[in-house]
């Protein structure tokens, strides 16, 4: 588990409250660090972009789950996104954050890079059409679908097409393309 792998680093992370991290808290600033800095994970290939990419794609969800790594005799790997694990519950030096109003602010480079390759991947269409099949099948209500269609629209249009507009200008203005 993560939260097993916070608390065995060494020099060992204290929490607002000026004590030891038991390692389940949501400090963004503590997982980056764990991220760059953890022996076994600082050498994976691309760990801090996965999170990033997590990061984003639950944002877009609202999904709260787990992420993690596979670790075998002869390498680390890993797990494929399927959940960030903290998004709801993130802080910042002890004080929690929004990670719509985070992303929006666009303050932190590693986590704008995801929106510039996940955001044209995205299609409305299809996540609605998940949505109805789901209510089809009767697994959903109407209310609910109806919620469901509106938060992801929501999240779509006021969170991620904002922020990839305003990279695709930045990246008009300083000539980068890709």
């Amino acid at each position: 588990m993560f939260s097993e792998i916070k608390t065995t680093m060494e020099p060992e992370f204290i929490n607002s409250h000026g004590s030891a991290s038991d390692g389940t808290s949501g400090n963004l600033d503590e997982i980056i660090e764990t991220v760059e800095n953890y022996s076994i994970l600082k050498d994976l290939p691309q760990i801090k972009e996965r999170f990033w990419d997590m990061f984003i794609v639950d944002a877009l969800i609202g999904n709260n789950g787990n992420w993690g790594i596979l670790v075998y005799k002869d390498h680390i790997d890993m797990i494929p996104i399927y959940d960030n694990g903290r998004l709801c519950f993130h802080s910042i030096n002890g004080k929690k954050i929004n990670p719509y109003h985070y992303i929006v602010k666009m303050e932190n480079e590693d986590c704008n890079k995801p929106v510039e390759h996940i955001f044209p991947n995205i299609s409305l269409d299809k996540i609605n059409d998940i949505i109805e099949d789901v209510y089809k099948a009767g697994l959903i209500s109407d209310t609910v679908a109806k919620f469901y269609r509106t938060i992801m629209y929501e999240r779509y249009t006021k969170v991620l097409e904002p922020v990839y507009s305003k990279i695709k200008e930045r990246n008009v203005d300083t000539g980068r393309t890709e």
